[in-house]
């Protein structure tokens, strides 16, 4: 698994990471940080997913600097040759390296002079580390190499796709293939955009099959990719802007610039289904054309119709909106294209386009017969769950000019990073979907309520001057001269890899280049921005008064309180002690935190022992990262951080919690135990609750449920309608009292 975060980025994938666990697999992770979904796995939907401990997924962990990819893959190549030459046709396939592949000649011979110091440096990895994998490799009867974009930095991403594939491709496994190369390469239909077509670079069969197909000769000449097409607006050979659904601006790099281009612009339209920030950057001349949502239920002349998806392991299937329209004055995204292609090309060439909107069926059939793949389309999407489209390598057919695969080899660069620099990667936060946090939150990671934050490793901060969360400006270095500057940032104590850093985009798009691309594949260097931490130029953005920020980091000091899921006792209590003090082992057990909801139970726990008093009482919360000597999460641990003059819990007092619990306040054995030890009269709280907001609360969950068909348990509701009827007679104290006490009393 090399740069990939699946917790956040593709959780399904940690279902598929659990059963090959179960199955008896291994799992290596590469990356920059410690994600928590690649250490531990609790599957929320299973009862074994919250009884004991969950699956450990990482057997071995090497956190990599960013950009040092390549030279790893180079590394484990050298030593499959090495174990090659010391027991000859026992691990490379050396028929299918004759028969189905030209170049390995050449890649032997330059992996083969790969310097151990230079991959050290490059990776940051110790070769025993490396070694360690390489033996994994060698025991194990098929590899999939598992690839997304978390690494490359920079130029360096010209070997994007063979770096990962020769290493499994020229190792001895069985045939047909049962491991290779997985690129993840996109969600939200990326890869199915590419698939029809939408690319500046198509071949020239797909254009000339296009064109039998509609009657028309479609243009050879490549079009623009998104950083040329910035470069044309700047340069103002582009003049119009029509983007179909996405956030163009904040998802592109050099914000300034890529702003001050589409100002340029005589027109900027945009297909969208919600307002975003591009709609603010306006040219002469602004449009937002609504749209529906592919959630929303879609009925054109011929009757409700459906889309096709696919998803980055080529599988095709049906996505069917179910929900009611906001307006019946909203079009299609196919309604609105078709609309404007028939009112600007009028009748040649001769598109049927009112028909393509009135039956998507009939662009089905046409895609059939222009694109590879396709044939039947209709028919086979009739089938539950669509179908797979061919990998021709699978089949051994390889669409280069031999014919055949091809071995590369591929020169790794080692970033250079003067002193008192960093090497800055972008990424998104768990509650962020592409461009868009719906929480200001970063649970996996311990952030909570900041987004203007960068990661840095205790030993660069310490190397640079700073302090756990001081406050800098992010200054990117870039050889035009021009200074690009993120104002306002926390740096924040973090596991990150030396030299490296980290943090989130949108906001730090404005530190890459434009003209900072891959080689190749003209890609932004996101992965890799030249960075230095200034002191703050100005004031920079203010947090809310009494909002959190985050903890001291992964495993600082500070008040903790436990806050894990799971209907056992954890074996790793929590910690409670003044902020900085390493505090005392306090022992918690039998809570069942809704997920999502931890903050809210520590903060609870504090509440009822007297600890808070209020939101202000907390200076700031997150989770810890990584995991103790034993494996135990710590990730899944909560830290809570007392606010300048907050007195620290009674060391002499103990809390045993034995009752399932979600807000924190009923772990007390009763409720006389919260009035003696919160901070105010719970008499005096006005908080009141009616006794129907009572009866739904206490619906058993899924989880629940799961767990009693497993276990054989049978579930009874506590909310009885006896218990009901007493509540609409006396008032809340009185029910939640009868609710504390003791089964059978």
């Amino acid at each position: 698994m090399v740069g990939q975060n699946p917790g956040t980025n593709h959780p399904r994938m940690l279902t598929a990471l659990e059963e090959t666990k179960r199955n008896g697999g291994k799992v290596v992770a590469v990356n920059t940080l410690p994600e928590a979904g690649l250490i531990r796995f609790k599957h929320p939907q299973k009862a074994r997913g919250v009884i004991g401990r969950g699956t450990p997924i990482a057997d071995r962990f090497l956190q990599i600097r960013a950009g040092g990819d390549l030279a790893l893959f180079q590394a484990l190549n050298r030593l499959l040759l090495e174990a090659e030459d010391a027991a000859p046709g026992t691990v490379l396939d050396h028929d299918f390296v004759r028969a189905h592949s030209t170049g390995f000649a050449d890649f032997a011979g330059h992996v083969r002079t790969t310097s151990w110091d230079d991959v050290r440096a490059a990776t940051g990895l110790a070769r025993e580390e490396i070694e360690e994998v390489h033996q994994m490799v060698l025991a194990s009867r098929s590899v999939i190499v598992c690839r997304a974009m978390g690494l490359n930095p920079a130029q360096a991403r010209r070997a994007h796709h063979p770096r990962g594939r020769q290493l499994p491709d020229a190792a001895r496994e069985p045939r047909p293939p049962r491991g290779g190369g997985v690129p993840v390469r996109g969600h939200s239909n990326v890869q199915g955009d590419r698939t029809m077509g939408v690319w500046e670079r198509m071949p020239r069969e797909f254009l000339d099959a296009l064109g039998r197909e509609f009657g028309f000769t479609p243009p050879t000449r490549h079009g623009l990719d998104s950083v040329d097409g910035i470069r044309a607006m700047r340069d103002g050979t582009a003049t119009v802007f029509l983007g179909v659904a996405g956030n163009f601006v904040r998802a592109s790099p050099d914000s300034d610039v890529t702003e001050a281009a589409m100002r340029r612009c005589r027109l900027t339209a945009h297909i969208s289904t919600k307002l975003n920030r591009s709609h603010t950057v306006c040219g002469d001349t602004a449009l937002i054309l609504p749209t529906l949502g592919r959630g929303d239920r879609d009925v054109q002349a011929t009757g409700v119709q459906f889309y096709t998806v696919e998803d980055s392991m080529s599988e095709v299937h049906a996505s069917r909106g179910k929900l009611p329209p906001a307006s019946p004055h909203l079009l299609s995204e196919v309604a609105i294209i078709a609309r404007l292609a028939r009112r600007t090309l009028g009748a040649d060439p001769a598109v049927p386009w009112e028909e393509s909107e009135a039956d998507y069926g009939t662009i089905r059939d046409r895609i059939a017969r222009v694109v590879p793949g396709f044939e039947d389309f209709n028919a086979r999407m009739a089938a539950p769950g669509g179908f797979r489209l061919p990998n021709p390598v699978n089949r051994r057919v390889f669409r280069t000019p031999s014919g055949k695969a091809v071995f590369t080899r591929n020169a790794f660069t080692m970033p250079h990073v003067p002193k008192g620099h960093l090497l800055l990667q972008t990424l998104r936060s768990h509650d962020q979907w592409n461009t868009v946090p719906y929480a200001p939150n970063d649970r996996y990671r311990g952030i909570h309520h900041a987004r203007r934050v960068v990661l840095v490793n205790p030993a660069d901060l310490d190397a640079l001057g700073l302090a756990d969360r001081a406050l800098v400006d992010l200054v990117s270095v870039w050889h035009d001269g021009v200074e690009r500057r993120a104002e306002g940032f926390v740096a924040v104590s973090y596991p990150t890899a030396r030299g490296s850093a980290a943090a989130y985009y949108p906001e730090a798009n404005v530190l890459v280049p434009l003209d900072s691309v891959a080689d190749i594949s003209n890609t932004r260097t996101s992965k890799g921005a030249l960075v230095r931490l200034d002191p703050p130029a100005s004031a920079g953005p203010r947090r809310p008064s009494g909002e959190p920020v985050m903890g001291r980091g992964p495993h600082g000091g500070g008040c903790c309180a436990c806050a894990r899921g799971g209907l056992v006792p954890p074996r790793h209590p929590g910690r409670r002690g003044a902020a900085g003090d390493p505090g005392r082992r306090a022992s918690a057990g039998g809570d069942h935190a809704h997920p999502g909801h931890d903050f809210d139970l520590a903060a609870g726990f504090l509440v009822s022992e007297g600890v808070l008093r209020g939101a202000d009482d907390i200076a700031g919360i997150r989770y810890c990262a990584g995991a103790t000597a034993d494996g135990g999460n710590t990730y899944n641990v909560v830290d809570v951080v007392l606010a300048p003059g907050v007195a620290a819990p009674d060391a002499s007092s103990e809390r045993h919690v034995y009752t399932t619990s979600s807000c924190g306040l009923c772990g007390r054995a009763s409720l006389d135990a919260v009035r003696t030890a919160a901070a105010w009269s719970v008499a005096e709280d006005p908080l009141r609750t009616s006794p129907e907001v009572l009866a739904a609360v206490s619906a058993p969950s899924s989880l629940a449920v799961d767990f009693a068909e497993e276990s054989g348990v049978t579930l009874i509701g506590f909310m009885a309608r006896a218990l009901v009827e007493t509540a609409r007679r006396t008032d809340t104290a009185a029910v939640l009292e009868r609710l504390a006490r003791p089964p059978g009393s």
